[in-house]
């Protein structure tokens, strides 16, 4: 059975930095579709969420959010 990683990334108001914090995770020597982001959003009052749905149609990989209020 192939190991299979699971990123979870606390979101609030962090725009200026999730790009990165995703392309260091997306360049680790890991096998094609054997990890996961979750990414959970607290009511980001900045555009971190629209930055995360920007970089979900630019990259090819799958991010689950979850809104938090």
């Amino acid at each position: 059975m192939p190991v299979i990683y699971l990123f979870c990334l606390p979101v609030y108001n962090v725009a200026p930095y999730i790009k990165d914090a995703i392309n260091s995770i997306l360049a680790q020597k890991l096998e094609k579709f054997n990890y996961e982001i979750i990414c959970v959003d607290d009511a980001s009052t900045d555009n971190s969420l629209q930055v995360l749905e920007e970089f979900q149609k630019i990259k090819a990989a799958t991010f689950v959010s979850i809104l938090m209020s």
